[in-house]
């Protein structure tokens, strides 16, 4: 299935610079080149992800599946927000020496033309099953209503702490124009979550979503690229205190 140990990378089976979102591709941060497996199950895997020496944070819209294809329901679920460590890999199920995989998603099985098919039934080797899945479950899971396009990872003030900061046009479908949000015309919300647990810190709205992987932290200052061309500077010594909920950014 075009699957191949390589060591530690950051794929992407559709390119980097992809904003498309197509179903059947993803990012992943592996030691293992995914092949052509779905990989919506797995760990360390989603639309987006960062990651630091330890650990791995991500945003996955394609938690369930339809026969052949992971699926995406507007207004539905919202998008998963995760954290991994980095030394839990993607398993395919029935490899030899293998450990079996957990239930972890609110779908861990699906329909298909050959019957019900779930995460215990053997993948390694075999088209159209349900692919890469896990051993170990997420360090935590969050579910929110925003299709977070860009993603970072900043230090929050003394000590170790980190935050995880992520931003995007909201989960929602308007009256009479559906795909506005998709389409840049609903606005966005930029989140700060703790980076240890997924709790979260603050919320702001936007008056524009930010363009794919538009988001970086540095000295201190969250930089932003939206939609309409402007880039913004949030700048605070404390992550925790950067983003005031009460303040609309301009």
């Amino acid at each position: 299935m075009g699957d191949e140990r390589v060591g530690l990378h950051l794929f992407s089976t559709a390119g980097f610079l992809d904003d498309s979102w197509f179903n059947r591709t993803y990012w992943m941060y592996s030691a293992r080149w995914p092949g052509f497996y779905i990989a919506n199950q797995a760990p360390k895997t989603g639309q987006l992800l960062v990651f630091d020496d330890k650990r791995t944070y991500g945003v996955n819209a394609f938690t369930r599946r339809n026969r052949h294809s992971p699926f995406f329901f507007p207004e539905t679920d919202g998008y998963l927000i995760f954290a991994d460590d980095n030394d839990n890999e993607p398993i395919l199920t029935g490899e030899p020496g293998g450990p079996e995989a957990v239930a972890w998603l609110r779908q861990n099985e699906y329909d298909s033309s050959r019957g019900t098919v779930d995460i215990a039934m053997p993948t390694f080797d075999k088209d159209k099953g349900i692919g890469f899945t896990r051993a170990k479950p997420p360090l935590w899971m969050s579910w929110v209503n925003v299709r977070a396009r860009a993603m970072t990872l900043a230090h929050s003030g003394e000590g170790d702490g980190k935050t995880l900061f992520f931003a995007g046009p909201p989960d929602v479908l308007v009256p009479g124009d559906e795909l506005a949000a998709f389409q840049g015309r609903a606005g966005g919300w930029l989140w700060a979550v703790s980076a240890a647990d997924g709790e979260t810190i603050a919320r702001l709205q936007l008056d524009d979503a930010p363009v794919f992987d538009g988001m970086i932290a540095a000295r201190d200052m969250l930089f932003m690229t939206t939609e309409n061309g402007q880039i913004l500077g949030f700048a605070d010594p404390s992550v925790r205190t950067l983003i005031d909920p009460a303040k609309k950014a301009s």
